[in-house]
């Protein structure tokens, strides 16, 4: 395979990777033509490619962190409750960076919120209730928000899983086999859901991302 392919191959993997998928919450009232057995049939092999989907995703990860030496860009997966999730079940995978930022921004709010909820328990008037000086809230160490932290490094993030891929064939293969196994999912929900076909792939490792 030439440079050109490869790299345009690599980018549409790592770009569907990003993507974090599609959403596989499931309405009240399955609609289309399919009959009863055949949509049990469909939801048994819908279940079957989640269960899949997972296994290929753990294995990717763990291969992926075995090349990894930067901790903030290591791939951390967790099981999470959490109602309309999407493909791979009540599963979420992360970056080290992205769970850092989210966790800063918890513990900045908490922290700025503190003092006006000890305030308010301790019965005091409301006219005598102190807020913090705007510029402290603005030029005291507050954080960008989670998500702009997060996008900001991810073009760094995206370029250090190329720089991975493009020197080890056993995650190039994984990223190949985890984009077939969603487009496998998605085009199942969506025939058991009677929802519009997946739009045309440009290539093979194309797919739609949310």
């Amino acid at each position: 395979m030439n440079r050109p392919v490869r790299n345009a191959l690599l980018s549409s993997l790592f770009a569907l990777l990003l993507s974090q998928g599609a959403s596989s919450a499931t309405p009240e009232n399955p609609q289309g033509p399919l009959d009863e057995v055949t949509i049990k049939s469909k939801r048994f092999q819908l279940d079957e490619t989640r269960r899949d989907f997972n296994k290929v995703q753990d294995r990717l990860f763990a291969r992926y962190n075995e090349l990894n030496h930067k901790r903030e860009f290591e791939m951390n997966c967790r099981d999470v409750k959490r109602t309309g999730t999407r493909i791979g079940g009540k599963r979420e995978c992360t970056a080290v960076f992205e769970d850092d930022a989210n966790q800063l921004e918890a513990q900045m709010a908490f922290e700025h919120l503190q003092p006006i909820q000890e305030q308010r328990t301790s019965a005091m008037p409301v006219q005598n209730l102190v807020e913090p000086p705007k510029q402290a809230i603005e030029f005291n160490g507050m954080p960008a928000p989670a998500s702009m932290a997060i996008d900001a490094r991810r073009p760094e993030f995206r370029e250090h899983w190329k720089k991975l891929a493009s020197s080890d064939r056993e995650l190039i293969r994984l990223l190949h086999e985890r984009s077939e196994l969603k487009e496998r999912y998605e085009t199942l929900r969506r025939e058991i859901f009677g929802l519009p076909p997946l739009p045309a792939s440009e290539d093979a490792a194309a797919a739609p991302s949310r």
